[in-house]
């Protein structure tokens, strides 16, 4: 249970992110409306809580990814119906929907690859001290 409260924590901050993003690049949605903005945060926990997936050893990484990616494109999509805005273009919105993807995870792997650097450089010292 704690750790599906972080994976959603994590997941609504990756979201609010990328939400301000979104902001910035379109300014149209800085108008939101509070049932956009919660059921944004809702998303994004969820898709933090799906993210779970990526510990099971029972699949592969790449097996992984595709759930991932499909859940995530399914939830957003029931989202945009929740809120009445079914994309008028769907290749625009599955472009839009792939590069927030894909810059989500550049994101996350590269806070990852800094983590593992960083344990692997207070561990060489500690290894070093105990010499």
């Amino acid at each position: 249970m704690r750790k599906a409260l972080r994976y959603a924590a994590r997941g609504t901050g990756l979201g609010a992110v990328a939400y301000l993003i979104m902001m910035a690049i379109q300014p149209s949605y800085a108008l939101a409306s509070v049932r956009a903005i919660a059921s944004l945060l809702v998303l994004s926990a969820t898709i933090g809580v799906v993210s779970l997936i990526f510990d099971s050893e029972r699949l592969t990484f790449p097996v992984a990814l595709i759930i991932h990616l499909c859940v995530t494109l399914l939830l957003v999509f029931v989202r945009q119906i929740y809120l009445g805005s079914v994309p008028s273009s769907p290749l625009i919105f599955l472009v839009t929907f792939g590069l927030i993807y894909v810059g989500i995870w550049v994101v996350v792997m590269t806070t990852r690859h800094l983590q593992v650097t960083e344990i692997n450089r207070a561990l060489a010292k500690r290894n070093q001290r105990d010499l």
